[in-house]
């Protein structure tokens, strides 16, 4: 009977183990082979933070190298490969670690997360928008744009607004947003052409709405984002490139507008983001 030998233990990880500051993305190589010239496939484990990896992100590939798809940024991540036979024997390798490198993207929401009274500016109106413990998505606080008790209903807009800039020359720049949105008016929406060079509030609104806008540094209007009278009562995330703005200073607007009729529209936003990334060194 002949006695057939278990694959080698892969070795030789690249990123080497212990490896930091590791450019993204990243492929995954090690090597491995078997004594008799069996053919080999491999799996490929992963995750992040744990030193007993256990998601699967190669299933048995012949190749060695993993592509495990996108990772994070600045992140400690865990891998380890096991070795398989076509007679089924397996030769598991050591757990690896590498980090990867910290973003060269930037933020440039200040206080995304409301958790501060600093960055936003609240414009006094008939209704003024507010920060708020009533909903919050993420820690505390979010801010409060609209009416949402009946009992404060009337004709107001509302908004909450903060100027960013987009640096020339940037790669990305992703906006993100959740939203929680009440209306007793969800069914009347009728949607106007806002002309653009004039300010939200220059248009004639006849329904409550809840709407996001760019605007230039005067406040007319560069675009309209969302444009909605939802009663989802719900998180909901949402996202925009805004990349189309290289070296302007815009101002995003989170509005709502109640027509003082019927029901109150209002909405809480949470966790707001723009990361925006410059081209690659």
């Amino acid at each position: 009977m002949c006695i057939r030998d278990r694959p080698y233990t892969p070795s030789g990880p690249l990123p080497t183990d212990g490896a930091t500051d590791e450019p993204l993305p990243v492929i995954l190589e090690w090597t491995g082979g078997d004594p008799d010239g069996d053919p080999v496939t491999y799996d490929v484990t992963l995750d992040a933070g744990d030193d007993t990896p256990g998601t699967l992100v190669c299933d048995d590939t012949s190749s060695l190298s993993c592509d495990p798809g996108s990772l994070a940024a600045d992140t400690q991540y865990y891998w380890q490969v096991v070795a398989r036979d076509v007679h089924g024997a397996t030769a598991p390798g050591p757990v690896w670690e590498f980090t990867t490198e910290p973003s060269a993207c930037e933020e440039q929401i200040t206080n995304g997360d409301f958790e501060d009274t600093v960055g936003w500016d609240l414009p006094a109106t008939a209704y003024t928008a507010r920060y708020s413990t009533t909903q919050a998505r993420s820690a505390t606080h979010s801010m409060q744009v609209g009416i949402v008790d009946e009992a404060d209903n009337k004709r107001a807009f509302s908004s909450a607004r903060q100027l960013v800039t987009i640096p020339a020359g940037s790669t990305s720049a992703m906006l993100v947003y959740y939203l929680y949105p009440l209306s007793g008016d969800p069914a009347t929406l009728t949607r106007p052409v806002l002309p653009l060079a004039a300010s939200p509030e220059e248009a004639n609104l006849t329904d409550d709405a809840q709407f996001v806008l760019v605007l230039d540094e005067n406040e007319d209007l560069l675009d309209t984002l969302l444009w909605q009278s939802s009663d989802s009562g719900t998180w909901t995330r949402h996202e925009a490139s805004l990349l189309g703005y290289p070296e302007e200073t815009i101002k995003l607007y989170f509005g709502v507008f109640n027509d003082g009729d019927g029901g109150v529209t209002g909405m809480y936003v949470d966790d707001v983001s723009l990361e925006v990334c410059p081209p690659a060194p």
